[in-house]
């Protein structure tokens, strides 16, 4: 029997950072409940298709199960059965042989909702729990795969964790934070760390940076409104992230220092960027208050030009994962 994930689209956000980014990195619930009211579209439908699009996309269904689909929509096909579970957040192994991604299922220590990482291969062979069940390192959040193929970054109750693939040489970064997102040259991550967690006594969400070992964390948003990560530029020299200090929740870009920060969108709804494709154009998903079911999701360029709809991810919940 499934599970089916309600995840409205006015939570995508929430599905993203405040689902797992609990002040205390103890979140292990599935993705965030439909409010349920109202069925008004969103303007992204009535947008062209992109096109010229490269890679493969990696997504949860409304029903909870992973899918893989090539960037043009073609070859779509189902890669795990979640059964009444729900399988989500996926992120790809570099060379697009495998999966880690996070589930409701696996084992899990008594009276603990589960929120652990697996990993699968893409012809669906191999299934297998990598965070373990019992211990400090129980669970798991937000998987996000190097560059180099040799860890797995995740986040639990002892903050950012470092693993290899095999499920060995677990390393606490002694980083309070979640939300972690590879540098494309694997050398630095983004992540997002809350201010209770630091000490700071406030309940709210910021962007920093630091080296892949856990060394010189820098703090790149200052600001009274929740921010999240969302996706380096393919040179590294810029940093997509959502912002919720202009509204209910749009799009930003930043030079990766920190600086020059400018608003991409401005549309209803909360708008969050998943990927920042190779040829230059970022993947957002558009949520509208009210509306159930999945979000609408469309490409745009960094300066908010050439907006175009991906209708081949109508079913996709939020997030997706692009292997370029």
């Amino acid at each position: 029997m499934h599970r089916f994930v309600t995840t409205a689209a006015l939570v995508l956000v929430v599905a993203l950072a405040a689902s797992a980014c609990q002040s205390h990195s103890e979140d292990n619930s599935a993705p965030a409940a439909s409010s349920g009211r109202g069925t008004s579209p969103s303007p992204q439908r009535h947008i062209a298709p992109a096109t010229g699009l490269t890679g493969r996309i990696v997504y949860s269904s409304v029903e909870g199960d992973l899918w893989i689909v090539e960037a043009d929509g073609s070859n779509r096909r189902q890669l795990t059965d979640s059964g009444a579970g729900v399988d989500y957040s996926p992120t790809w192994s570099p060379d697009g042989k495998r999966i880690a991604f996070r589930t409701t299922r696996g084992e899990s220590p008594p009276g603990v909702d589960p929120s652990n990482i697996f990993i699968i291969n893409t012809d669906g062979s191999g299934e297998r729990q990598l965070t373990p069940a019992r211990g400090e390192a129980v669970g798991g959040l937000f998987p996000a795969w190097s560059p180099d193929g040799r860890s797995i970054a995740y986040s639990n109750g002892s903050g950012i964790n470092l693993i290899r693939p095999d499920g060995s040489g677990r390393q606490q970064l002694g980083v309070p934070g979640e939300c972690s997102v590879w540098s494309p040259d694997g050398s630095k991550l983004m992540f997002c760390s809350n201010g209770i967690n630091r000490g700071e006594g406030v309940d709210n969400w910021d962007v920093f940076v630091m080296d892949a070992d856990g060394s010189h964390v820098r703090r790149l948003t200052r600001h009274v409104a929740q921010d999240y990560p969302g996706a380096w530029s393919p040179d590294g020299t810029q940093i997509a992230f959502f912002s919720r200090r202009d509204g209910y929740g749009d799009v930003y870009v930043m030079d990766a220092d920190g600086s020059n920060v400018r608003r991409v969108t401005n549309e209803p709804g909360a708008q969050a960027v998943d990927a920042w494709i190779p040829d230059g154009r970022l993947v957002i998903g558009s949520a509208q208050e009210g509306v159930e079911g999945p979000p609408d999701w469309f490409v745009m360029g960094p300066d908010g030009s050439g907006r175009a709809s991906l209708p081949q991810l109508e079913q996709a919940m939020e997030p997706i994962a692009w292997l370029p």
